[in-house]
């Protein structure tokens, strides 16, 4: 069991991601957290308020680059 302990880890790491906001533009305007390709909670853009809702996949061609 323990060989697969790190296994379990990885997939729980999260992730933190710099996103231009895709409503106003903002540069960097969005810090989404992301876990297993998901976004952990809702991410808001600094500049407008713009949201992308906890559970969206990370789609980076989608909701900014």
């Amino acid at each position: 069991m323990s060989e697969f302990a790190g296994c379990q880890d990885v997939v729980n790491m999260v992730g933190i991601v710099e996103l231009d906001c895709p409503k106003c533009g903002a540069k960097g305007g969005i810090e989404i957290f992301q876990r297993d390709g998901r976004i952990a909670e809702d991410g808001v853009c600094d500049q407008c308020g713009y949201v992308i809702p906890e559970g969206t996949m990370l789609d980076r061609e989608k909701i900014g680059k």
